[in-house]
């Protein structure tokens, strides 16, 4: 055998350690996005009464999968209004803090992920070579 044909088979061997470590991670990932998405929509939402702030939640809704909800009317308001408040109506302008937090978490978070996922997978891919 090859040198080559060496490393092939060293690179095919740990395939299914690299797909373990994906899998573990995935869902952990996708939370502390999720969460990071809501501390910064927290931080930029705009404050009348609180209750708009105080309503921002991460919800679960399947394997790896996360809503950030701003649901005003489950804390105590009359109606939910937070879709206002981010899009504006033809009586109040715009102030988007959803939008605006998910694109800031996005170009934080995603290199600190592929540099952490990179890092699990050079690991399992060379785990006891």
């Amino acid at each position: 055998m090859s040198a080559g044909q060496t490393s092939i088979r060293l690179v095919y061997d740990h395939i299914p350690s690299v797909i373990r470590v994906l899998e573990d991670q995935e869902d952990n990932l996708s939370r502390s996005f999720a969460n990071n998405v809501r501390q910064k929509a927290k931080a930029i939402a705009p404050v009348r009464t609180g209750l708009l702030k105080l309503s921002i939640h991460v919800t679960p809704t399947g394997h790896a999968n996360y809503s950030i909800i701003a649901d005003t009317k489950e804390y105590g308001a009359r109606r939910g209004y937070a879709h206002y408040v981010e899009y504006g109506t033809r009586y109040m302008h715009a102030e988007p803090f959803m939008g605006p937090a998910y694109v800031e978490a996005k170009v934080v978070s995603l290199p600190v992920i592929a540099a952490g996922l990179g890092l699990r997978i050079t690991m399992a891919a060379t785990r006891g070579v």
